[in-house]
């Protein structure tokens, strides 16, 4: 039996040939071209701009990044060179600037490939920044100053070294009563952690919220006592921490209450389809409800013990040493972020001590 050849129609065949479903790439969206290198003494095995474009797209394409974004200093025109390079090998450049907001916030700016670069260089006027004779220069406008310029500029802004204080958006409200405040850090996502700071209704309810930790992204907030918290041994030889917060005149109790309202905002700012905290009374939000209802819950919840998770961010050395062999102690930040005897400015709890008395009973 003859059977007749077929043939799709072109159209058809080529929706075949593209990828099923969503389609991932890996970027880089804060590459620095040579000239940054050479104007912040910065130390280079490549003596040429050619060899560092090409060192810089040979690892792109080793490590398949497909998508790049050049972020010179309020600057574009250093970055011809090496986006010339990248396009020619097949790699998609955006073009763009990091900017620094008068307030110390960095922010990349991102534009459309086609996008010419005089027209970015007047958008960098507009920042205030004529003169590029500055190693990183500081612009004129505030950041929500600058993130209201996106839709006029058809730019696109990305929190630069959002999770490291030299970013400046982690400081933001570091110093909003009286030098105090909080840094804002975004953290793992690692079930040791999160599952005993998620609410629990029941066994059910609980596996079901842990079933969407590989969606989530969390934030938390980084906190400095007013002295009202201490750490002392329990009977056991066991560091536990003591820092009430359900006093509504204490400033550590506001701060905690403005701290989850900030993270909330910045969620949802972020596009969050939904938004849970930790405390044990479950307060969450989903896309559709009213944000603002929202917020107004966080400021009634409770706040006092085991009501809210919290972690202490302590000196290990330090705590181990309180401790000592018959026990131990496990705080966040163990590689140093914010060590307990640090210099104030790098500090979060300049003065925490362990008391060695046991725990009342």
């Amino acid at each position: 039996m003859a059977v007749a050849e077929t043939t799709l129609p072109d159209l058809l065949s080529e929706a075949l040939r593209r990828p099923r479903g969503a389609r991932f790439h890996r970027v880089a969206l804060q590459v620095n071209p040579f000239d940054y290198l050479g104007r912040h003494s910065k130390a280079t095995a490549y003596a040429t701009e050619a060899e560092y474009n090409d060192a810089v797209v040979t690892a792109c394409l080793e490590h398949e990044v497909e998508v790049i974004a050049i972020t010179d200093h309020f600057r574009v025109s250093s970055s011809e060179g090496l986006a010339a390079v990248a396009r020619a090998a097949g790699i998609a450049v955006f073009p763009g600037f990091e900017a620094v907001s008068k307030e110390g916030v960095h922010l990349l700016c991102l534009f459309d490939p086609t996008r010419p670069h005089k027209e970015i260089e007047r958008i960098i006027g507009e920042c205030g920044v004529l003169d590029d004779r500055t190693e990183s220069p500081v612009g004129k406008l505030d950041v929500e100053e600058l993130l209201a310029k996106a839709k006029d500029w058809d730019a696109v802004f990305v929190a630069a070294h959002a999770t490291s204080p030299q970013g400046g958006l982690l400081r933001k409200l570091y110093d909003i009563e009286g030098g105090y405040g909080f840094l804002i850090e975004a953290a793992g996502a690692f079930p040791a952690f999160t599952s005993p700071a998620f609410p629990w209704r029941s066994g059910e309810q609980h596996k079901c919220l842990m079933s969407t930790l590989r969606w989530m992204a969390p934030f938390i907030t980084v906190a400095r006592d007013h002295g009202s918290a201490e750490v002392v041994l329990d009977d056991l030889g066991r560091p536990v921490v003591r820092w009430g917060l359900d006093d509504e005149v204490d400033a550590d109790a506001r701060l905690a209450v403005r701290a989850h309202v900030e993270l909330a905002r910045l969620h949802h700012a972020g596009g969050a389809a939904e938004i849970v905290t930790a405390h044990a009374h479950e307060q969450r939000w989903r896309r559709g409800e009213p944000f603002e209802d929202f917020l107004a819950g966080l400021e009634q919840a409770s706040y006092a013990p085991n009501d809210v998770a919290c972690f202490t961010a302590l000196d290990v050395v330090q705590l181990a040493a309180a401790v000592g062999d018959g026990g131990r102690g496990i705080g966040a930040h163990p590689a140093g972020a914010h060590l307990v005897r640090a210099p104030p400015a790098q500090s979060l709890a300049e003065n925490v001590s362990v008391k060695d008395r046991p725990k009342p009973r």
